[in-house]
């Protein structure tokens, strides 16, 4: 169970990374890169060819539950990923990431989260990329801490640390309220059971209301994350995310939504380290402004693509 609550850290601190999406996408190939689950900000990552890297799901279990008594705890995760196109063509896209969270206790209740990532084209130039990253206030029994329901709340602060970001949409900054639903069903009858709600409101900050490509950014997005994790024995897992998405440039002018599937497999090797394996259509959310397939298609060779992640926590 430290495992799999652990590993809850770095998951939702990797959904928080794709919730904070800021501005719109520059040009790149057409949908041919895998999608991000661990999203730069926009729909993502790139200024050329998307790369896959971002998409790394090498979180194994979920939740958002602090239960390390630590003062110091966290999680390190390196993974692989490709979209579902055949190997060594153009449309091939894969790529190797790496992501640490590091929290801080303050004190029972209230701990200080930091997360940091970044990954390595595998195809299409091979270039290293930065995430952004963000320090978090969390509280996860801030309004009810119960044994079937607890509502925790987050607040983060984003800290501009990719290429795009920085360069392309000269971001300032952005700050995140995410207050966390999460729900036990053992209690209820549903032995291993769990089921998660975030919804997340962001208000980014940029020098511009339009960047260097000249494309509107993003004044605010509100995402809504629901997960359902089944534990189904000691050490195996299922998990599955629905990602909705909403934006607003500069004015008030709203963008089409977009919205996200993924389902993965994973097993707890130790108390320690975590397997994950799955398939996603995060591409959805990075490429919806640039015309790409919108509907949830889990083998869809344009959105969707493969995983696979190593997680240790401490």
């Amino acid at each position: 169970m430290r495992n799999i609550a652990c590993t809850i850290i770095l998951l939702s601190s990797l959904n928080a990374v794709a919730q904070t999406s800021s501005s719109m996408s520059l040009p790149q190939a057409p949908a041919t890169a895998a999608p991000a689950a661990v999203a730069f900000p926009e729909p993502t990552q790139q200024t050329a060819p998307p790369t896959a890297a971002n998409t790394i799901k090498t979180n194994v279990v979920p939740g958002l539950l602090n239960v390390n008594p630590n003062k110091f705890f966290g999680a390190l995760s390196v993974g692989y990923n490709s979209n579902l196109y055949e190997r060594n063509t153009n449309s091939s896209v894969a790529s190797t990431s790496a992501d640490a969270v590091l929290n801080y206790r303050a004190n029972k209740s209230n701990v200080i989260r930091g997360y940091v990532g970044g990954s390595q084209e595998q195809t299409q130039g091979k270039e290293s990329h930065l995430n952004d990253g963000f320090v978090a206030w969390v509280n996860d029994g801030f309004w009810k801490r119960g044994p079937v329901s607890t509502i925790g709340q987050q607040v983060r602060l984003i800290v501009p640390m990719s290429r795009e970001s920085v360069k392309r949409d000269e971001r300032i900054t952005g700050v995140t309220v995410a207050p966390t639903f999460v729900f036990n069903m053992t209690p209820v009858g549903l032995t291993g059971v769990m089921l998660v709600y975030q919804p997340a409101g962001t208000k980014n900050f940029h020098k511009y209301e339009v960047n260097r490509a000249y494309r509107t950014n993003n004044e605010f997005t509100l995402s809504h994350l629901f997960r359902a994790i089944w534990s189904f024995t000691d050490k195996a897992f299922f998990l599955s995310d629905f990602v909705y998405r909403n934006s607003w440039s500069y004015g008030g002018i709203s963008k089409d939504p977009v919205s996200s599937y993924s389902v993965s497999l994973g097993y707890n090797v130790s108390d320690a380290f975590s397997l994950s394996a799955g398939v996603s259509t995060d591409a959805t959310i990075r490429n919806f402004e640039n015309g790409a397939d919108q509907n949830i298609q889990l083998f869809n060779q344009k959105t969707s693509s493969i995983f696979l992640g190593l997680t240790y926590v401490f």
